[in-house]
């Protein structure tokens, strides 16, 4: 309650005034006709004060908590909506994962027949594991023959224990320590002896041409006859050819 402060005036009546005691002269005059008018009190029960505050305090907290509701709505909504979007990629996903396998069922008969040729192409590697290019080393013997000398008899043989590998490194004359596959068996005429040393000499530069061992080099009993030789050769794994080798998947 508020009270408002009290001084007489020169009648002896109380006229309401200031800290100071002072009033305007309108107030004054009213005063001395309305005595009392000025008076002012707060008669507002705290109750009522405090339960305006409370409805005022319940407002904001109402608020609070619908903008609180909103938030989380919101947020409800977004993980909605992401996890719909997730699922539909996964459905399609597998659909089409579904499509893919159902494709390959097309072609199992195409995969069949790559496992059959698979399966020949190995026979074929281990049936022609010993190929070696008989073309190339012929020409190779035939180009380094001195122009002086002939071949009259030529033999080739492949060891087919030796291309499986049973067959150890050739001895004598053969420091390469690689396996003997098989040999060459040389005859024929030159002019002088030396032409056979010669013709050994361009051989052995021929890689896979190991052991060149002259089993004989004779003159003719008539010098316009020239001489008769017989070459026997060493043939290494270094002549395989490998062409029907079957190609290493990576």
């Amino acid at each position: 309650m508020t009270l408002v402060s009290l001084r007489k005036n020169s009648a002896g009546q109380q006229i309401p005034g200031g800290l100071d005691g002072s009033r305007p002269p309108e107030q004054r005059t009213l005063w001395t006709t309305m005595p009392g008018w000025c008076t002012a009190a707060d008669l507002t029960p705290p109750e009522l004060v405090n339960a305006r505050r409370l409805k005022v305090l319940r407002k904001f907290l109402v608020a609070g908590v619908v903008a609180v509701l909103v938030v989380c709505a919101g947020g409800y909504y977004l993980a909605a909506r992401d996890k719909a979007s997730a699922t539909d990629d996964l459905a399609s996903i597998q659909d089409r994962t579904l499509q893919l396998q159902q494709e390959g069922r097309s072609y199992n008969g195409v995969v069949a027949i790559q496992g059959s040729v698979s399966q020949v192409q190995s026979q074929i590697a281990q049936v022609m594991a010993g190929d070696v290019d008989l073309v190339a080393l012929m020409g190779q013997l035939q180009s380094n023959l001195p122009k002086t000398m002939t071949i009259g008899q030529e033999s080739i043989v492949i060891s087919a224990a030796g291309v499986a590998g049973a067959a150890s490194a050739g001895a004598g004359l053969d420091t390469s320590g690689l396996p003997r596959i098989g040999s060459i068996t040389l005859s024929g005429t030159g002019k002088t002896l030396d032409d056979l040393s010669d013709y050994i000499d361009r051989l052995r530069t021929v890689p896979g041409l190991v052991d060149l061992v002259p089993v004989s080099n004779t003159r003719s009993a008539s010098d316009a006859a020239g001489t008769a030789y017989n070459l026997k050769i060493g043939l290494t794994n270094v002549l395989l050819s490998h062409r029907f080798d079957v190609p290493v998947s990576k």
